[in-house]
């Protein structure tokens, strides 16, 4: 959805300078296009083409609530992937599988484990921010401060 131009003028613009090389940056930019996939079942509209790779771009859409012009790539959804790679260049693993490490402690003798909760997942505060105007439903994230 984004350029790789686009990606480093998004984190300059946060204070962030990777040390990364451009084609590591390239590989992430796939990678935020993974994450973005995995919101899709909440994004109001559908896929221009049933075969298309992509999420967007999308016909019958909208953007809080108001129909958005259909084939076009919005801008949240471009903040949205930059601030993703933003993310997993600065550590944080988005695609974590929570079910393989879903141990939160664990004793040997006598045997002890305690697991997190199954609503265990990334906080991406600032994406789902990003991507909210884009859901079907605008109410079902609520956001603590």
């Amino acid at each position: 959805f984004v350029s790789l131009d686009m990606v480093k003028a998004y984190m300059l613009s946060r204070g962030v300078v990777s040390p990364a090389s451009d084609e590591a940056i390239k590989a992430v930019m796939i990678k935020s296009c993974d994450y973005i996939l995995s919101k899709e079942k909440y994004l109001s509209g559908e896929r221009t083409d049933e075969n298309q790779p992509l999420v967007f771009p999308r016909v019958g859409y909208k953007i809080n609530g108001k129909t958005a012009e259909d084939n076009t790539i919005p801008t949240y959804l471009k903040s949205a992937q930059c601030q993703v790679v933003l993310e997993l260049l600065t550590g944080n693993n988005l695609l974590t599988n929570f079910m393989s490490s879903n141990v939160k402690r664990e004793k040997i003798g006598p045997i002890e484990t305690e697991y997190f909760s199954s609503k265990t997942a990334a906080k991406l505060p600032v994406v789902d921010a990003l991507l909210k105007p884009l859901y079907k439903n605008l109410s079902f994230i609520t956001y603590r401060v």
